[in-house]
């Protein structure tokens, strides 16, 4: 796609963990225990290629009229682990952001006393 680039180094890779979950799933959902919060992630690792017909299952949440199966599917699971099945996507430990220590990287720049 852009030749320019095809023999440069890698300089450096990152993840984004925006949305990617431990089941690698989509959380399309109510939040628990909050009043009109809801969520309607795209992400878990592979939710770009769905962009084009996920917003009709999002509003199908909103409208109460999301498929059960869907709703059992993708509903808001903090804290749980999945069963290990010896299938799962990523070989590397499932952790939540929220478990680490230190996720800001090493290069975060405070301005005006926030990260």
């Amino acid at each position: 796609m852009i030749p320019e680039l095809a023999d440069q180094e890698w300089v450096s890779a990152r993840i984004c963990w925006d949305g990617d979950t431990k089941d690698i799933n989509f959380r399309i959902c109510p939040l628990p225990n909050t009043k009109n919060l809801y969520i309607g992630t795209g992400g878990s690792g592979h939710g770009f290629k769905f962009m084009p017909i996920i917003g009709k299952y999002i509003a199908d949440m909103l409208e109460g009229k999301l498929d059960k199966e869907y709703e059992e599917l993708w509903k808001w699971r903090f804290g749980a682990t999945p069963v290990k099945t010896g299938k799962e996507p990523h070989p590397w430990p499932q952790r939540d952001p929220g478990e680490l220590v230190g996720w800001r990287g090493r290069n975060a720049k405070v301005v005006k006393g926030r990260l």
